[in-house]
């Protein structure tokens, strides 16, 4: 169990430094399978990185 929300917390980092680097377009399809594995993810018991790094991923990405 913590090694998959270690693997997702890295994701999370990769999917922001992409974004940050401004190449995440020649990432479309990964990014979003990336970002529903982060949208499906339980982080109830995560700290103050974690939480917010979910919370702006799924803001910037995900159309309301």
């Amino acid at each position: 169990m913590m090694e998959d929300n270690k693997d997702l917390l890295q994701v999370m980092q990769l999917l922001d430094a992409i974004r940050l680097l401004g190449v995440d377009y020649q990432f479309e399809k990964e990014k979003s399978e990336a970002l529903s594995k982060v949208y499906d993810a339980d982080f109830n018991n995560h700290g103050l990185y974690e939480v917010p790094l979910q919370f702006r991923l799924l803001r910037q990405h995900i159309s309301w």
